[in-house]
């Protein structure tokens, strides 16, 4: 194991293993109940081969073949006691036969109200209708009351799959989406921040409201004064105080991703400071039980020692550890988002981007550090470290060359900000990364279907400059997730991919 991911090794994530998934099975002793078992257990069979899921059946909480008959309250109520006890991120109801639509929706009530998960319904075809004119099941049918009464009930329209076999890929597709949004949901409601140094009073869109923070996303903060971080750093390169233990081994590996060559002579403590900052942010992170950051890096950092953070704060993302700069506290939550949305792809292209020029329609998106090292374009290559490229002779830790992305990549960009009302709102949009000029610190380019419709929607939207994004067109998980996350404000999303 690498010196710094043992170092995170005490250190959770935002993200869960595995999501859990309750599935609930309801049926009316009327007819064909053994087909109505046999094809509810091929759904749960189903859902069982994702790998990324923990699939919850009720059978612990004795309900036979998991699936609750009408008129079995005390069947009810153990199904709601366990699914709440498990703590499950998603739920799908189906009905077995017609089904039973007070079961389904005092369950779905309750979970909805304790829990704020998606809540999905799935009905199967109807087997055909035989030669005689006879039909099984009529489980198409029971669908419509249980969803009703289930709406009442959740104050709120249950969510529901395609019409389908589970085989189906329209099926299979909708399947996928909703793990990503009950895993995004689960991880935008896991944030335990720690916040280094006070709230960045710059720009009002990262402000945010604390009241709404911590009552729509269960937001807990911990902050520490950044005159400790700047002493300890002072202290360690001084002569009055040895490094940690961990420095050395540390800034070895921090050498295997970085390069410092362009920083050696008008900055050769620069490693050593930035090996300082990780060691003791990560330190600050388990003491607090923390697992995410941001830092107010502008401007004492950049006074007092002459750095800033933003190539650390790549390095963590790309270990999955949300990192935004500037105390970016929605930027945080919408990261964990993206991150959560991420589950099962591969890790270690999460970023925070600032939306920086408008090159002819090309949307430059740029950032001092917040890009993951893994993801530059100079594969097999350290990304090189370079001195004052804001100001002559002021080292920040930007990066030189530091083209991300390989072209045509898709890219889904997120943000949670407030409306002029104050009300917390989601903006969420997509792109490919395309060709562009090259420019200083780590950047890309992404493409528009339509230059003129895309400055449109971020001039009318509550658009910021910083975006949270990752790798890969996550836009349909984005709208899925989008009408459980409680905000005030209706979502817009510009889809800059669909239609190729």
């Amino acid at each position: 194991m690498s010196v710094l991911n043992e170092m995170l090794s005490g250190i959770g994530r935002v993200r869960p293993n595995k999501v859990k998934i309750g599935v609930v099975g309801t049926m009316r002793k009327v007819f064909q109940e053994e087909y109505g078992k046999v094809r509810f257990r091929e759904v749960v069979e189903a859902a069982k081969k994702d790998p990324r899921v923990e699939i919850i059946t009720l059978e612990p909480a004795g309900v036979p073949d998991g699936i609750i008959y009408a008129g079995e309250l005390a069947q009810t109520r153990a199904a709601i006691n366990l699914l709440l006890n498990k703590r499950i991120e998603g739920l799908v109801i189906a009905p077995c036969n017609y089904g039973d639509e007070e079961a389904a929706a005092t369950i779905a009530g309750e979970v909805y109200k304790a829990r704020g998960i998606p809540i999905y319904t799935y009905v199967w075809p109807d087997a055909p209708i035989n030669v005689d004119g006879t039909r099984v099941l009529d489980n198409e049918c029971g669908i419509f009351p249980m969803r009703m009464h289930m709406a009442s009930r959740m104050k709120k329209q249950p969510g529901y799959f395609p019409f389908g076999s589970v085989d189906d890929i329209d099926i299979r597709n909708a399947w996928d989406l909703f793990v990503r949004a009950c895993s995004g949901l689960h991880s935008i409601r896991n944030v335990k921040l720690l916040q280094i140094g006070a709230d960045q009073p710059t720009f009002y869109a990262i402000e945010g409201d604390p009241f709404q923070m911590r009552e729509k996303f269960n937001l807990r903060v911990e902050t520490k004064d950044i005159s400790t971080l700047i002493k300890f750093v002072n202290d360690c390169i001084g002569p009055s105080e040895e490094p940690p233990e961990w420095f050395q081994p540390l800034r070895d590996e921090i050498f295997e991703t970085f390069d410092f060559s362009a920083t050696r002579n008008a900055m050769p403590m620069l490693p050593n400071k930035l090996t300082l900052i990780l060691g003791w942010v990560i330190e600050q992170m388990k003491a607090t039980q923390s697992n995410s950051l941001t830092i107010r890096c502008w401007d004492e950092l950049f006074k007092i020692l002459g750095t800033m953070v933003c190539c650390l704060n790549g390095l963590l993302f790309s270990k999955g550890i949300m990192a935004p700069c500037e105390t970016d506290k929605p930027g945080v939550l919408a990261s964990a988002l993206m991150y959560g949305l991420g589950i099962g792809d591969e890790d270690g292209y999460d970023f925070f981007a600032d939306l920086t020029r408008w090159d002819n329609g090309r949307p430059l998106w740029w950032h001092c550090g917040p890009f993951p090292p893994t993801g530059l374009r100079c594969r097999g290559e350290k990304a090189k470290i370079c001195a004052g490229w804001i100001f002559p002779g002021i080292t920040c830790g930007g990066l030189i060359g530091g083209q991300w992305g390989q072209l045509c990549d898709a890219v889904t960009f997120c943000q949670i900000r407030p409306n002029p009302e104050g009300k917390f709102t989601l903006v969420g949009m997509n792109g490919k990364i395309c060709d562009g000029p090259s420019t200083i610190g780590t950047h890309f380019y992404t493409s528009t279907k339509d230059k003129k419709a895309t400055w449109k929607f971020i001039m009318e939207n509550p658009f910021d400059h910083h975006n949270s994004g990752r790798k890969g067109n996550l836009l349909p998980a984005l709208e899925k997730v989008a009408p459980w996350l409680g905000l005030d404000t209706e979502p817009a999303f510009l889809d800059n991919i669909g239609g190729d």
